[in-house]
């Protein structure tokens, strides 16, 4: 997607929700190790990719941290923040980049659940930190950070 203007990052989750986030809130995105995988889509005969990255870095701008209404807690909605939300539990599965002319691109991060059996169990590859400069920065891989 060389060339193309982002509008926009979604951060999508294990139960399907989604955090958008402008692009103008994110202040370093990097994705490594990129593949990808295509197949026919017999139900409409096109062919379909997804693209997978074993590696992924984004960071927050504090502007980004705006309130949810979406977490779910006890039963019950309850309102949050986004980092709040993405500190609290380990469930990013994919990124979807929406471009200005409103296509995409979508990207399924590394996830493997701490605990199989349980549902919702958090990824044991992400880790999510506030920095010095009261951002937050997520990071999906599988290398230890004394190899980064």
């Amino acid at each position: 997607m060389q060339g193309k203007q982002l509008k926009q990052i979604d951060i999508v989750l294990e139960n399907c929700e989604v955090i958008r986030i402008p692009i103008e809130q994110v202040t370093h995105f990097n994705a490594n190790n990129i593949t990808n995988d295509i197949w026919l889509n017999v139900d409409n005969n096109t062919l379909d990719t997804i693209f997978r990255t074993d590696e992924f870095n984004i960071i927050l701008r504090q502007e980004a941290n705006i309130e949810l209404k979406q977490d779910y807690k006890n039963g019950i909605f309850e309102n949050c923040k986004v980092f709040d939300r993405l500190t609290r539990y380990r469930d990013i599965t994919h990124i979807d980049f929406i471009f200005t002319d409103d296509t995409n691109l979508y990207l399924e991060v590394l996830y493997e659940e701490e605990n199989p059996a349980a549902l919702g169990s958090p990824n044991i590859y992400q880790q999510s930190r506030m920095n010095d400069n009261v951002e937050l920065e997520i990071i999906i891989s599988n290398k230890k950070e004394s190899d980064t």
